[in-house]
């Protein structure tokens, strides 16, 4: 549980990445978990979800992000009988995947967030339903999350997190509902079986996952440090096109100004002439 997680977001931010020309800071990489790691981190977060019934689906706001949210992500409000009121969320975004529980309340629905169709199918699927199991595929990058059946239908949700290519899957009665991607057809990963050689070339960080808090107001902590980066890198795009703007036309007026320049007097040869008619 991370109850000062997003209030610490914007304390001591992580160190600003090297620059690149024209874009500004890189974002920073989010922390990613090994399946050793995942499978350790998972067991720390089951007291907290096993038992609890999802109450609500909704896409969580980041009021810093230039459109108020991040795509793929999203939080369900939890009702746990003995634990109370929780929040599970998670990400599935590539390079920036992973799940966590934080206090109830602690993400808001963002209002502007646009409704994709695994988003539609993942509230009607889950909503109302209690997780009975929350476990990773052994030796692998995924996490499965079984639901209590409705009548004669089951629902489970894998979260696949390889980091460069992560994705959330819904099965309903063992058949794809929805994805993150655009699929045909998914076959749920199963566990392997590894050697000690093999086992041990999977790095078992623990101090990337201990304490479980610090892990957390890491996440989070970038989460904002690259919506507010994102944001300014959206406002220097509009200044640059404003500046663009501003500078053509004041080109424009330069150019008709030394064109007037250029032409004669008009005004001096019709005194002249009017001079002339007098005279005369």
């Amino acid at each position: 549980m991370y109850t000062e997680t997003v209030k610490k977001s914007q304390q001591n931010p992580p160190s600003k990445a090297s620059q690149r020309p024209g874009v500004g800071p890189a974002l920073q990489p989010y922390p990613t978990l090994s399946a050793r790691e995942l499978e350790v981190w998972t067991k720390a977060l089951n007291p907290h979800v096993i038992g609890a019934r999802v109450e609500r689906v909704f896409v969580p706001g980041c009021a810093s992000h230039p459109d108020g949210y991040y795509k793929k992500e999203w939080a369900w409000e939890l009702h746990h009988p003995a634990n109370g009121n929780t929040q599970f969320y998670f990400c599935v975004r590539s390079n920036e995947c992973g799940f966590f529980v934080l206090p109830s309340k602690t993400s808001k629905p963002a209002g502007n967030a646009t409704r994709s169709g695994f988003d539609l199918s993942l509230g009607k699927a889950v909503e109302g339903r209690k997780i009975v199991a929350f476990e990773t595929v052994k030796n692998e990058r995924a996490l499965r999350v079984k639901f209590s059946p409705v009548g004669d239908e089951t629902a489970e949700l894998y979260l696949m997190l390889i980091p460069s290519q992560p994705e959330a899957v819904l099965l309903l009665n063992g058949r794809l509902a929805g994805s993150t991607k655009v699929r045909e057809e998914f076959t749920p990963p199963v566990a392997r079986e590894l050697d000690e050689a093999a086992l041990a070339k999977i790095p078992l960080r623990r101090e990337r996952i201990e304490p479980a808090r610090a892990y957390g107001e890491l996440w989070f902590q970038l989460r904002e440090t690259n919506a507010l980066e994102l944001r300014k890198r959206k406002l220097q795009a509009q200044l640059e096109m404003e500046i663009d703007s501003v500078t053509r036309k004041v080109a424009s007026l330069r150019e008709q100004l030394e064109q007037t320049l250029e032409e004669p007097d008009w005004n001096q040869f019709g005194s002249l002439l009017q001079t002339h008619f007098h005279a005369s």
